[in-house]
Parts: C-alpha cells; sequence; structure tokens
C-alpha cells in the first residue's frame, strides 16, 4: 500500500523563503548566497533527508529567494530559514546583527507564495516595475534547479507557467521599453552632470557590465571604455583621469580599491553585490576624492513606476495564469486520486485472486505495468 498524501500535488505544498532590497543590504543578501553553495547548503540537506521535494534559488541584483515544493510548506521554509541563519554566524559573524536574523526573511505559501513568484517573474515587485532581467533571470533559476535534479511535479508546472506568463508579459512591455539597472546608472549619471557627456570607465565585462557599457554608448557617451580583470593595470592607469568610474564585477566580497583620483571631484557608482570597492579608512576616502554610489543607494533614490493602464493588463494577466495554474493542478490531483483508488482495488484484486504465496515484487511489477499502459491512454494535458 502506498501514502496517498506524498504523491497528490497541491498548492499547499508551495512556499517562498526570501530576503529583498526592501529588508537586507546587498552584503547579507550575497552572505545568505554563500551560506547556500557548498557541499553541505541547508537547501540540498532539506531534499536529501526527504523534507522538502523541490527547492529553486532565485539570485538577482536586488533579492534573493528559495521556492520549495514541501509538504509541510511553511514548516520546511522556517527550518531553510534558521539552518542559513546558522551558516551565517558561523561564517560572517562581523554582519550578524539581531534585526537581520529576525526581520529581513519573508514567507509566503499558498495562493500567496504563488501571487509573490508571479509578480517577481513579471517585475511587479521590483522597485524598477517590469524590468526584463528579472523575468530572464527566475527562468534561469528553474532551468537551474532542474539541472541539479532539484524541481519535482509542482514545480516543473510553476515553472511551465512562469514561462508562458513571461511570454504574455513580453507581448504587453516588449523588451526595447523595460527599464533596467543600466537605465537606473544612467539617471544617476545625468543626475550628477545634467549639461555634459562626461568619459566614463566600466569595469567587468559580464552581463551587467556589458548591458551598462552598450545601453550608455546607445546614449551618446562616446568617451566610453570597458575593461576586466586582465586588463586592470591599463584601467588602473586610466581610472585617475575619469569623473565617472562604474564597477560591476561578481566577486563575493569587497576587493577593490581605486587610486587617489587626480580630479577635483570623481564619482565611483558601484552596482556589486556586495559592494566591490572598499575604502579602508574614512579618512583615506575623504582624501581620494572619490565619492563612492553604491547599488543600495542607487535603489533607495529611484523608482521607476509602470502607467496604471499597462500595470493593470500585467496584474490581469497574473490572475489569468493563476487561475490556469491552479486548474491545472486540481486536474493533476484528480487524476492522482483516480489512480490511488485504482492502485488499491488492483492490489486488493491481485491479493484476493492469487494468493498471499505471491511475493510484493511480483505484485509490484503487475502494477506498474498496469499504470504503464493507463497512462500510455492517457490524454496530454491541455495548458
Amino acid at each position: 500500500m502506498i501514502n496517498s498524501s506524498s504523491s497528490f500535488i497541491s498548492i499547499e505544498h508551495l512556499a517562498v523563503l526570501g530576503v529583498t532590497f526592501r529588508t537586507a543590504p546587498t552584503q547579507i543578501r550575497a552572505i545568505l548566497s554563500q551560506a547556500d553553495e557548498h557541499q553541505d547548503a541547508p537547501s540540498q540537506q532539506l531534499i536529501q533527508a526527504g523534507y522538502a521535494q523541490g527547492i529553486c534559488k532565485i539570485e538577482t541584483c536586488s533579492r534573493i529567494e528559495w521556492i520549495l515544493s514541501a509538504k509541510e510548506a511553511k514548516w520546511c521554509a522556517e527550518i531553510l530559514k534558521a539552518s542559513l541563519i546558522k551558516q551565517m554566524q558561523q561564517r560572517h559573524p562581523e554582519w550578524i546583527q539581531l534585526q537581520h536574523q529576525t526581520h529581513c526573511f519573508h514567507i509566503k505559501i499558498k495562493d500567496a507564495a504563488l501571487d509573490y513568484i508571479f509578480r517577481i517573474a513579471t517585475g511587479l515587485d521590483s522597485l524598477v516595475e517590469g524590468e526584463s532581467a528579472v523575468s530572464r533571470q527566475i527562468l534561469q533559476a528553474f532551468q537551474k534547479a532542474h539541472q541539479k535534479k532539484q524541481i519535482d511535479q509542482l514545480l516543473g508546472h510553476l515553472w511551465n507557467h512562469t514561462g508562458k506568463l513571461v511570454h504574455q508579459k513580453r507581448k504587453i512591455l516588449p523588451q526595447k521599453t523595460a527599464v533596467g539597472i543600466e537605465r537606473l546608472v544612467s539617471s544617476v549619471i545625468s543626475q550628477t552632470y545634467p549639461h555634459t557627456k562626461p568619459g566614463i570607465l566600466v569595469f567587468g565585462t559580464g552581463e551587467i557590465g556589458r548591458t551598462i557599457f552598450n545601453f550608455l554608448k546607445a546614449q551618446d557617451y562616446q568617451d566610453i571604455k570597458i575593461f576586466n580583470r586582465k586588463t586592470k593595470d591599463e584601467f588602473m592607469q586610466a581610472v585617475v583621469h575619469s569623473p565617472i568610474v562604474i564597477i560591476a564585477s561578481g566577486a563575493p566580497e569587497s576587493w577593490f580599491s581605486l587610486p587617489k583620483t587626480e580630479l577635483a571631484k570623481a564619482y565611483c557608482i558601484d552596482i556589486g553585490s556586495p559592494t566591490q570597492t572598499f575604502f579602508p579608512t574614512s579618512k583615506e576616502k575623504e582624501c581620494s576624492s572619490w565619492t563612492l554610489i553604491t547599488l543600495d543607494e542607487i535603489l533607495a533614490h529611484q523608482k521607476t513606476e509602470l502607467p496604471d493602464c499597462v500595470y493593470a493588463q500585467v496584474k490581469k494577466i497574473i490572475e489569468q495564469e493563476k487561475e490556469c495554474f491552479k486548474n491545472n493542478i486540481q486536474y493533476l490531483k484528480k487524476i492522482q486520486f483516480e489512480d490511488f483508488s485504482d492502485y488499491q482495488l488492483m492490489q486488493t484484486s491481485l491479493v484476493q485472486t492469487i494468493g498471499s504465496q505471491i511475493e510484493d515484487k511480483k505484485i509490484q511489477k503487475i502494477l506498474s505495468k498496469y499504470h504503464y499502459l493507463k497512462n500510455k491512454k492517457r490524454k496530454t494535458i491541455k495548458n
């Protein structure tokens, strides 16, 4: 006999644990990410112990979220939260403060979790509403979890519906009009130099660095160059004469120290998570003539909202996809229940007819063949 509750797919098994830019700085979010990357990662342990059937980690420049599929979803999220805090305390005690332990995490379950995931996927929960980058990142997160074999049936269907939702959102908000970090950086530069196009150096040739470089180039910033660690020496020579420096590297901790600028005033826009640049002392920062602008400061002073009519359109497709997802889950649950009832009847019938002398393995083999033939005839679910 099998346990019916363990095999049924249900939205009751869905939960989200996360930390965003609203509740914790980039350093805390980066440390959290590191805490779940090693061999004995808390999320991996939950799956190995059988507490969670699936986990997908979403990480962007402004948030880190864990989507969980578990029979006891809220309890599982609480266990993961406690494990992550413990890892943070052990690895980086200097960053741990009471408010970070108790208030920076949020947990959402069931319908609230589904709504939250879809709001993230469409960019409605971003500071820059409707941004396109987060849509790509959440789908890439599902793909990565799939490669790690951490996607179960519930998260698989959630992945499918999230992809459909993102596709619909792109019809409403074409990527060329979407807003991302590159526009925020451009806005900061425009506010700092409203009447001129200053020279700019970009350090970091990853996806974000290249995106910012190409966007600024398209905005008629002619004196702009991009560097990486291989060309760091050339960058260090040029940086002392540059009024704007953008740091877009992706190191797990602060590692970069800028030399003293030869200009009266220069700006370093550091969009790393965590902050990539550091000044050993406040006196050195003051003497260096650099003004450091971090990602948290950019997010705190910038707010880009969608027009009301567009927001309403995106909200509408979220509600439609939520309904479609829940209907799909209910249909699957009904099929699973029918299969389980058939399984019980078949098993009882076999035992009564054949007798108790037949080994359990032979019964299981007959039942497996029965389910294979039944599933072969079943029509594909129409989403």
